[in-house]
C-alpha cells in the first residue's frame, strides 16, 4: 500500500491526488522520509518535504538528514523549502547533523553543496565551537561562492 501511494506524491499527478497522498504520508509515523528522499524520483521531493513541513517539530528532526541532503542543488524540487525549514530547527539540534553533511560533501569534493550548507551555517551564526569533530574553515574555505 504504501508503495502504490507514494507515487501519487508525483508532481504530475492531478493536485487533489497530491494532496491526499501528502496528507496520508503526514500521518504515517513508520515512514523513513531520509531514505525516501535520498531514493526517490525528483518529481517526488518537493511533496516529500511538504509531508516533512506538516509534521510536528520533533517528527521534522528526524528527516534532518533528509532535508539537508537536499541541499546539494538548490535547483533540485523542494530544497528551497528544506532550506526554510532548516533555518527553523534550533541550532543545537541541527549542529551534529550539518556537521556530518559538511564532512560527506567535503569527502565527496562537493563545493556546491559545501557552499549551499555555508547558507545555513550563517543563518544560525554557528561558530567553530559549534563543531567539534571537523575544521569549519577548512571545509568552509572549499565551497564554490
Amino acid at each position: 500500500m504504501l508503495m502504490y501511494k507514494l507515487e501519487d506524491l508525483d508532481w504530475n499527478k492531478d493536485e487533489g491526488i497530491q494532496e491526499s497522498a501528502i496528507i496520508f504520508f503526514s500521518n504515517e509515523k513508520t515512514l523513513d522520509l531520509n531514505t525516501l528522499i535520498k531514493t526517490s524520483p525528483k518529481c517526488y521531493l518537493s511533496n516529500l518535504v511538504e509531508v516533512i513541513s506538516r509534521k510536528r517539530l520533533d517528527e521534522q528532526y528526524q528527516s534532518i538528514d533528509g532535508l539537508l541532503y537536499l541541499l546539494q542543488d538548490l535547483s533540485w524540487p523542494g530544497s528551497e523549502k528544506a532550506l526554510t525549514l532548516l533555518k527553523n530547527i534550533p541550532k543545537e539540534i541541527i549542529s551534529p547533523y550539518l556537521e556530518k553533511s559538511l564532512d560527506e560533501a567535503d569527502k565527496e569534493n562537493d563545493d556546491v553543496w559545501i557552499a549551499n550548507l555555508k547558507i545555513l551555517i550563517k543563518s544560525h551564526s554557528l561558530t567553530v565551537e559549534n563543531f567539534k569533530n571537523l575544521n569549519l574553515m577548512d571545509v568552509l574555505s572549499k565551497a564554490a561562492w
